[in-house]
């Protein structure tokens, strides 16, 4: 990448360093430097070898983890969830024991990837809360990240429990899965590379320590072909004594084998059972009814196995915000001023319904999802494959435990100010190209506040009526005699100030809002961000002008 394309704005340069200044006189770092200094006076310094120091201490990385940029609050929470820890991997520190529980460290370098603006670095291990990542990744990515889990639990519970031995932690099979996923400034996302990745080689090092490259596999066609270098340096703690390499080797051909034997035990049932499904009705052979499919990494799998388990935790309320949750990913240009729309779907057949213990195929004489009976417990409606089957295969086993859903890292109140103050000045400029003069309205921006949220409220399914009649009441009360109010309001899945700018010059209402003219007009704009789990976020804008007479183009 160019100089001038990664160059900050001298106004964004500013307030990096005011951030840096207060953060550091908050975390006391000028004493942390002071006795870093002290306890090295006998050799000769220089601002390098200063440097040096205090990134050996884990000082700067302290600083850096604490600064909020580019609207990401770099805490621990986005790195783990509560009692994991970000570690200095070049430190011998026995105060990350926590209470006994084992923990593995991993510091990642990633070299060799695309070029584009920023990688993340999702990891998921068993019922831990999924660790991430994110850096900027110029063509030749060289990064230091580490991060932290828990990855056995103790004996005898509490606090104060003793950690499991590491022979017994040989039976945590389940690998640690590496996703690295590229983002661009439009807020895409696509898929670079995974790798699985069986930590307990450090179970056999004395120090407790183990270092190797994970080459990463193409997506799809490409699976076979590398996508970049992982550089991983793993530490486990609390320290035991060391396994022998041939007893390490020895229980992963075991399992190799049990896991052979059980894919193969699968895939004779399935095969008859088939034959069953086909002996039912002939035709059956030419439905949708699919027991495999190929993941990212080109290989075969039960198609049970890509489904699994969100735990919500206290990051949604209930059923119904839940339910918000789950259309607002999948369905988030919904507009306001209109009650939910009902659910629809581009199905035209059922052949078949699997969840991540559960499959079924259709047996009914027509698979048309129109007058398909969803009796699901009805053997002559639909033929269910074995439970115990499923979950007889390894990997099937390991993805019945569930993934916890992150919380939100983005702080709403600050994403709503920084998206309002960037579409005043995309508005403003869009009405000088027209010729037009902007008068913003500030007490009628303040007014619109009520009705975002009854927007929000109704999607949620609390209704939110009382909250419009209190808008329309205060607007009511705003505008002049005389005087028109028009008002748009949209709802965007994303922050992005341009792409959501141009999303409402679309709507032909919002359009004549923006271009009006006349007498008095006053315009207004308000902005409220509602962050949900996995940083989803609900954004709704509203664009409202007041005039005297109406000559709009």
């Amino acid at each position: 990448m160019s100089s001038s394309a990664t160059a900050l704005p001298a106004e964004r340069v500013a307030e990096l360093r005011q951030a840096i200044h207060c953060q550091v006189t908050k975390m006391g770092i000028k004493g942390q430097i002071q006795r870093c200094l002290a306890d090295s006076r006998d050799r000769p310094m220089d601002e390098e070898r200063v440097l040096q120091l205090l990134e050996s201490r884990g000082i700067v990385e302290s600083v850096m983890q604490s600064l909020q940029l580019d609207g990401k609050r770099e805490r621990k929470g986005e790195v783990g969830r509560r009692g994991d820890r970000e570690e200095d991997m070049g430190a011998d520190d026995d105060t990350t024991k926590e209470g006994g529980r084992g923990c593995v460290c991993e510091e990642v370098r990633l070299e060799k990837m695309v070029e584009e603006v920023s990688e993340r670095l999702d990891q998921r291990t068993g019922e831990e809360v999924p660790k991430r990542g994110q850096f900027p990744a110029p063509v030749n990515l060289i990064s230091r990240r580490a991060f932290s889990w828990n990855c056995w639990t103790v004996e005898g519970g509490g606090g104060g429990g003793r950690a499991m031995a590491y022979a017994d932690a040989l039976a945590i099979s389940e690998p640690i899965r590496l996703v690295v996923t590229r983002h661009n400034e439009r807020g895409e996302r696509d898929l670079v590379g995974t790798y699985d990745l069986d930590w307990r080689s450090v179970l056999t090092d004395e120090r407790g320590k183990w270092s190797g490259t994970a080459e990463l596999s193409g997506v799809g066609t490409e699976s076979k072909i590398s996508s970049g270098l992982l550089e991983l340096r793993l530490e486990v703690f609390p320290k035991s004594p060391s396994l022998e390499r041939v007893y390490l080797s020895g229980h992963r051909e075991t399992e190799r084998q049990q896991a052979g034997e059980s894919d193969r035990l699968f895939l004779v049932y399935s095969r008859q059972w088939w034959r069953e499904y086909l002996q039912i009705r002939p035709e059956h052979g030419q439905r949708m009814v699919k027991i495999f499919a190929m993941d990212e990494s080109g290989k075969n799998r039960c198609v049970c196995s890509f489904v699994r388990p969100l735990r919500a935790g206290r990051l949604l309320d209930g059923p119904r915000q839940a339910a918000r949750y789950r259309h607002v990913p999948f369905d988030p240009n919904n507009q306001a001023g209109a009650p939910p729309t009902s659910p629809t779907h581009p199905y035209r057949t059922v052949g078949c319904l699997f969840n991540h213990a559960s499959f079924l195929a259709n047996t009914q004489p027509s698979d048309s999802a129109l007058t398909c009976r969803f009796d699901l417990w009805n053997r002559s409606l639909w033929k269910r494959m074995s439970s115990e089957a499923l979950l007889s295969i390894p990997r099937q086993r390991r993805d019945q435990l569930c993934w916890s859903l992150l919380p939100p890292t983005l702080d709403s109140v600050t994403a709503a100010n920084v998206l309002e103050q960037e579409l005043r000045t995309l508005l403003t400029q869009h009405r000088t190209d027209l010729g037009l003069s902007t008068v913003w309205d500030d007490c009628l921006c303040y007014l619109l506040t009520p009705a975002l949220a009854s927007y929000e409220q109704e999607r949620c399914g609390g209704g939110g009526s009382e909250g419009t009649e209190e808008f329309q009441e205060a607007v009511r009360a705003h505008v002049e005699e005389g005087h028109t109010f028009k008002g748009f309001p949209i709802q965007l899945p994303h922050c992005s100030p341009r792409r959501a700018f141009l999303t409402c010059l679309r709507s032909p209402v919002c359009s004549e809002i923006v271009g009006c003219r006349g007498d008095q007009v006053r315009l207004a704009l308000r902005v409220k961000v509602y962050t949900y789990p996995e940083e989803v976020v609900a954004v709704w804008i509203m664009i409202a002008a007041t005039y005297c007479s109406v000559l709009c183009h």
